[in-house]
């Protein structure tokens, strides 16, 4: 894996106060956005620290949008159509600019770790698998 054609991690969000819905019976609005919003910081700080890798955030709202910014991800709009048609358009740009790979990990992952990501890479075995 090279700088020049970096893996592209993409990682699609939905608008900060439409996520959590499951935990409306335990947080209100404002606690599930937060919780969002802090997960996908998380999220975007482990991918920052992934040698060789470049993270974009699909979709989400200004508040997903600024948490993008604030962690050096590149933002784009979610383009609608379900999680399929939003992503579809950064896999297609990722590969037309010579990425030799997408890895699409959800904006929730509380536990996740650089060496999590550094594992599927491995794995991958260079993407040759």
């Amino acid at each position: 894996m090279t700088s020049q054609h970096p893996l592209r991690i993409l990682v699609p969000m939905k608008p900060a106060y439409e996520g959590k819905t499951r935990l409306a019976g335990v947080l209100d609005a404002e606690g599930r956005a937060a919780l969002s919003l802090h997960l996908l910081q998380h999220v975007l700080s482990v991918a920052s620290r992934v040698a060789g890798a470049e993270t974009w955030v699909i979709g989400g709202d200004v508040w997903v949008q600024q948490v993008a910014a604030l962690e050096s991800a590149t933002w784009q709009p979610d383009t609608g159509g379900g999680l399929n048609e939003a992503l579809r358009p950064a896999i297609l740009t990722a590969f037309e600019a010579g990425a030799p790979a997408i890895l699409v990990l959800p904006g929730d992952l509380g536990l996740l770790t650089p060496g999590d990501v550094n594992d599927l890479v491995r794995l991958s075995d260079g993407f040759r698998k």
